[in-house]
């Protein structure tokens, strides 16, 4: 089920789609029936993606929640981590996060990286939502350790 905007009896905009049930399984903004622009999708196993679609696809700047609230920071494409990013997991010894930062390709880990990923202006697509999206990367905490809250 969708509830939002149409164009020509296609989903255009903003909205929401939710499964059978009646949960929430995706908001935020389409384009010819797809999800294309920001968004978050929620995955019945618990998962959570906030970041960039391409054409029904986690492609561009984001960030996957993992249900036990580990965490991958950073670039998607065709719904993997590829390029810069970094994975978060909490330590249950001593309640750390340790961070693996890397570059990835087609998600796997192919290159160690000295840092953790910094979203800048060229990690966005050249469009309406991004500056929007760029701030809101930063406000939910990207690099400000707060990023657990998305999760």
């Amino acid at each position: 089920m969708y509830q939002g905007t149409f164009r020509d009896d296609k989903r255009e905009g903003r909205g929401e789609e939710f499964d059978e049930q009646g949960n929430k399984i995706y908001r935020g903004e389409w384009s010819n029936n797809m999800r294309h622009g920001f968004g978050v999708a929620y995955f019945s196993e618990g998962s959570k993606y906030f970041g960039r679609y391409e054409n029904n696809l986690m492609s561009g700047i984001g960030i996957y929640c993992h249900p036990n609230n580990d965490r991958f920071e950073g670039m998607f494409f065709n719904n993997k981590p590829d390029g810069l990013g970094s994975f978060y997991e909490k330590d249950n010894t001593t309640g750390q996060w340790i961070g693996h930062h890397a570059v990835w390709q087609v998600g796997r880990k192919v290159k160690e990286n000295n840092g953790p990923f910094i979203p800048t202006m060229a990690d966005l697509p050249d469009d309406s939502t991004k500056v929007r999206f760029f701030l809101a990367f930063l406000i939910l905490g990207v690099n400000l350790k707060i990023t657990a809250h998305v999760c």
